[in-house]
């Protein structure tokens, strides 16, 4: 096997895979995540993930909430309460995620496998975790739990600035 070809196995069926060079060239990072307002995360390959902190008004609780918008946004207090100590990071073997509206946790290998990521992102792919429970997946969204209802009072919103153009994870 190479660096850019590997053989998977899953549903009763073996395929190669090849990945593209440059996707190879995307380098694992690691940085402590600290969900305040304002917040710059430099990324590899020139990304940067900014962190927002809102009021959940009533005018934003009554308006139509677009699913985009929601896999951005997590209860404030949920995540600092619950969570002492964030990382932003790379995929790690041993990771765990449970998806929002999924009821169960499953190895991120497996999930990402199902979600359909595609094999040549999946290495440099922005997470939020805590130790290796992963609470939210770049353009995928947060884990079962941290979406904001009608209690929450703070919203974190996650943004992902791709070379000076903002994206809301779609």
């Amino acid at each position: 096997m190479t660096d850019t070809v590997r053989f998977c196995a899953g549903s009763g069926m073996l395929w190669q895979e090849k990945s593209r060079p440059e996707a190879a060239a995307v380098p694992a990072f690691s940085l402590s995540f600290a969900p305040a307002d304002g917040a710059e995360f430099a990324l590899p390959g020139g990304q940067t993930l900014k962190t927002r902190l809102f009021v959940s008004g009533f005018r934003e609780k009554t308006q139509g909430v677009h699913k985009k918008d929601l896999k951005n946004r997590a209860d404030y207090a949920r995540i600092t309460l619950l969570y002492s100590a964030l990382t932003l990071r790379t995929r790690q073997p041993g990771d765990r995620f449970r998806p929002a509206g999924r009821g169960l946790s499953k190895p991120l290998r497996k999930w990402m496998n199902e979600a359909g990521i595609p094999a040549g992102i999946r290495e440099g792919l922005p997470l939020l975790a805590a130790g290796s429970e992963i609470l939210w997946v770049c353009g995928e969204g947060f884990a079962e739990g941290l979406a904001p209802d009608e209690e929450t009072a703070q919203i974190l919103q996650l943004e992902l600035e791709n070379g000076g153009t903002t994206h809301e994870h779609e």
